[in-house]
């Protein structure tokens, strides 16, 4: 599976590896391991669980609804109050909504060359 990584982070990487190599002569590591090892830039879930926003502002959310047959969850937008500690999940008119399980921050709208 491809995953998204950080630019900045694949130049810290090789520049360390780099220099390590300089310095030494000879290769410490594996350069296919060194890129294996740069962190991903992919948007992460976040259990509810194990904490929730510090800021009242919308997120990305999964929410898991109860159909009465059993549990499925979807993906949509929320809005997060941090005053009233609660969730706002933004309905569609087809499903019934559910509790929020885990969150990741909204993603940035898609901007053009001209913006």
């Amino acid at each position: 599976m491809d995953r998204l990584i950080s630019e900045q982070a694949v130049i810290d990487r090789l520049s360390h590896w780099y220099s390590n190599m300089l310095e030494t002569g000879k290769e410490q590591e594996d350069l296919i391991e060194v890129i294996k090892a740069i962190p991903s830039a992919e948007p992460k879930w976040i259990p509810c669980s194990e904490r929730l926003p510090q800021y009242t502002d919308d997120y990305t959310v999964t929410v898991g609804i109860n159909n009465g047959y059993g549990m499925y969850y979807e993906v949509r937008t929320a809005l997060y109050q941090v005053t009233f500690n609660q969730w706002i999940v933004y309905e569609s008119e087809k499903t019934l909504v559910g509790e929020v399980i885990a969150w990741q921050d909204s993603l940035e709208p898609y901007k053009t060359e001209r913006e």
